[in-house]
């Protein structure tokens, strides 16, 4: 299941009620998904479903815009490195409480 799940729509529905559409897929599903679906970790046919939902429900096509923007920031931030004396102490004090 996905990595990102801290989301409530800001109009106060949350996802537990939610919308149906036609296939009686609802706002609970998306909440469930949405970080797969950004992710790319979703079969087709869910993704399907979820991008059909989103073409009628603004507070899922913000969650799941939402989610997209703070993966794609937190992916931007370059990685820091490590100190290779940081990581030396670190190994031997590992290896030596073992």
């Amino acid at each position: 299941m996905g990595k990102h799940r801290i989301f409530r729509h800001r109009h106060g529905h949350d996802g537990e009620a939610g919308c149906h559409d036609e296939s009686g897929f609802d706002c609970r599903e998306v909440h469930k998904h949405a970080s797969d679906m950004v992710d790319g970790e979703m079969p087709k046919p869910m993704a399907e479903k979820i991008n059909r939902h989103l073409g009628f429900c603004p507070p899922c096509q913000a969650l799941v815009n939402s989610v997209a923007k703070t993966v794609g920031l937190v992916k931007s931030v370059p990685k820091a490195r490590c100190p290779e004396s940081l990581k030396a102490s670190i190994l031997k004090k590992t290896k030596s409480s073992k």
